[in-house]
């Protein structure tokens, strides 16, 4: 079975009040289910760096001048 992470939110609220945690995760265990609370983690790279930061470049707006370079040069 593939991992499924579910929203709490979206869970019945007599469970949904259990879990201190916005995701979980759904497991399948020997006759029945686990959820598994999923703690956010704080990814590596929270912003651009480099010649890009400070820009107010969007990753939308890079990639379309991305896209635009490629033809340009095609």
């Amino acid at each position: 079975m593939d991992d499924i992470i579910l929203e709490v939110s979206s869970l019945p609220e007599p469970l949904a009040s259990r879990i201190p945690c916005g995701k979980v995760k759904v497991e399948q265990v020997s006759g029945g289910f686990m959820l598994i609370p999923v703690t956010e983690k704080t990814p590596f790279i929270s912003k651009l760096a480099g010649i890009l930061s400070g820009t107010g470049l969007t990753m939308e707006d890079f990639i379309s001048q991305k896209s635009r370079d490629k033809e340009l040069e095609g």
